[in-house]
Parts: C-alpha cells; structure tokens; sequence
C-alpha cells in the first residue's frame, strides 16, 4: 500500500544506486525508518539534493509505500546540521548516533520519541554541545532497544541498596 504523504525526517544513510540514482534511507517522524529511491539525483541543479545530504533534517513529501522502496517528489523546510557537517569529529559522533538508531529501530516502525530523542542529540551536537557526553547518554537511554539496561537502584552484585556503587 503506498499512500502520497509528508513527514519531517532525518537522513540516516545513502548511497549510489546505478549512474545517477541513489537509495537514501530516512528516519521518518510519522512512518519510522524508510528506504527512498531517488531518480536522477547526480543531475545537475537537482532540487532534491541538498536535502539528502548527511546530517540534514527536512519535511520530506513523496509516495510513502509500507512494503518496498519509497519515492520522494519534493522537500520543504531544509535545515542542515552545519557544524556536524563539517567538523570530523562531530560527523564521527553524529554517524555513530544515526547507526544505532537504525540498529534500534525495525523499518516502518511508528516511533516520535526515538525520532525527538535523535533530533535533539544532533541539535545539541550542532549547537556545540560536548559530543561525547551527549554520545554517552544517548547509548544508555538506548541500550533497553538491545534487550540490556542498566541497573540503577541496587547493586547487581551484591543487591545492596544503600553505601557507595560504582558503575562498570
């Protein structure tokens, strides 16, 4: 089923498909995570361009399909994440963020908080914010998606719930 929709999203990953096409896969705020096929992308002056680029946040329209690949038509409300874009250590951190998200996440899983959670991580990161700070915190709030969590409220060792503990 393929419905024409609009989602802000997040670009999670790409890559070339064939001469001028490209697979993009979005992290959609509406849909979860897509696969999109965009034709002709490598043509000059293509409109949809620098909405696909890394770390870029957008409202995406296109013909939304449940099964399969996705297709977009336009983009509106383009906003990059600049500094992320162009500072290496940043990127780094920023891809790490967006690979487990899509680790985390099964395709065309309806998720906002993920989706809120991840905008705000790289907002921060872009706003210069400590990248790994904001790194660590962003794994153990997600680390229950891979079926562990951390303990908080007593020791796992002993199960001791008063004194001193340290965290390992």
């Amino acid at each position: 089923m393929s419905q024409l929709a609009e989602s802000k999203g997040l670009i999670l990953s790409s890559r070339n498909y064939k001469e001028k096409d490209k697979l993009v896969k979005i992290f959609t705020e509406s849909s979860g995570k897509m696969m999109f096929y965009i034709k002709g992308i490598h043509r000059q002056n293509q409109p949809l361009a620098p909405a696909l680029l890394p770390f870029t946040e957008a409202v995406y329209i296109g013909n939304f399909r449940s099964e399969g690949l996705s297709f977009l038509s336009s983009v509106k409300d383009v906003h990059a994440f600049r500094h992320v874009q162009e500072d290496i250590f940043l990127s780094g951190y920023g891809t790490y963020l967006l690979n487990l998200v899509d680790a985390a996440i099964e395709d065309h899983q309806y998720d906002p908080h993920l989706f809120q959670f991840t905008q705000q991580a790289l907002q921060r990161m872009d706003q210069g914010d400590d990248a790994e700070i904001i790194t660590n915190i962003f794994e153990v709030q997600i680390l229950q998606r891979f079926g562990i969590a951390p303990i908080w409220i007593h020791c796992v060792v002993c199960g001791e719930t008063k004194g001193k503990f340290d965290y390992s």
